[in-house]
């Protein structure tokens, strides 16, 4: 399936691009309020026709270079056993290959999961034939990469991490799911010193609520499924354990997922090189994505 996928927003700016991601995908960063947008040069990364690879991409701000980031991971896993990384300036209107990857990263390939949180780009990687997993991260400003075993208990449950990697508390952290009838627990493991600590345990209730991200740093959007199969939004507050309606109703196809959910506020950035559209024109630019192109 096409559509689009939301790779970032920081200061009214939002990153979209293909649901699925290939190299050909066009990446646009564009301002909603204003309607306003950059389509980005196409990617650095050359790769041969009978290669297979993987892509992550995520954007954010780093307050440090007062610039906008776009970071482009590639793992190769047919043809060539490494990985790639890009990183676009939005200052600059273009794509910086970074030349050095130490080697032990290098080998690693992209598992899941991506986000920026003070210009630091993460994700998670896997490694070796056991495939030991690490929190993975380049500082988009001084171009350092570092990693950090994930604990024990968060590989067991891997595959339960629900939404991956979320900015939080000027760090990041992991939301993990650990189901237990007739309630859902949620595991919330954040780093802290180069270390994830499991920092809370959240006890959800409702029918089958799932975590979609942070609002504030003590509140968490969550969806659930009412009694006759209609799907809310509801904040829960980590603090009180409380949890508060919105009254947003979505239709019952619609689920949320990690790369279409972030949190976002109105702004009248400008920058020099944005087009300008009305509301009907650019959906029609941005239409390629929806179609997977």
């Amino acid at each position: 399936m096409g559509g689009f996928g939301l790779y970032g927003s920081s200061n009214g700016l939002v990153c979209l691009s293909c649901r699925r991601l290939d190299l050909n995908c066009p990446v646009t960063i564009c301002n909603p309020s204003i309607m306003k947008f950059v389509r980005l040069p196409v990617t650095n990364v050359s790769c041969h026709p009978d290669y297979k690879y993987r892509c992550a991409l995520t954007f954010g701000f780093n307050s440090r270079l007062n610039d906008y980031k776009v970071v482009r991971l590639v793992t190769f896993i047919l043809g060539k056993k490494c990985n790639e990384v890009e990183v676009y300036s939005l200052s600059t209107n273009s794509w910086k290959s970074i030349g050095v990857i130490p080697p032990r990263i290098n080998s690693m390939g992209w598992h899941s999961g991506h986000a920026v949180s003070n210009g630091i780009a993460y994700w998670i990687m896997g490694e070796g034939e056991d495939y030991s997993f690490h929190l993975v991260s380049f500082d988009t400003g001084s171009e350092v990469f570092e990693q950090v075993l994930l604990p024990e208990a968060i590989v067991e449950g891997l595959g339960s991490v629900e939404r991956e990697i979320q900015a939080y508390k000027e760090s990041v952290c992991l939301l993990q799911c650990e189901r237990s009838e007739p309630e859902v627990h949620f595991g919330i493991w954040v780093l802290q010193e180069k270390c994830l600590n499991k920092m809370h345990t959240v006890v959800i209730p409702g029918k089958w609520p799932m975590p979609l991200g942070f609002k504030t740093n003590d509140e968490l959007l969550v969806d659930y499924v009412g009694k006759k199969g209609e799907i809310y939004l509801a904040i829960y507050n980590l603090q009180t354990k409380q949890i508060n309606e919105t009254r947003v109703r979505l239709p019952k196809h619609c689920f949320l997922e990690s790369d279409s959910l972030d949190t976002y506020v109105e702004s009248l950035l400008l920058l020099k090189g944005w087009s300008t559209q009305t509301r009907k024109n650019m959906l029609r630019i941005l239409c390629p994505l929806c179609c997977g192109k």
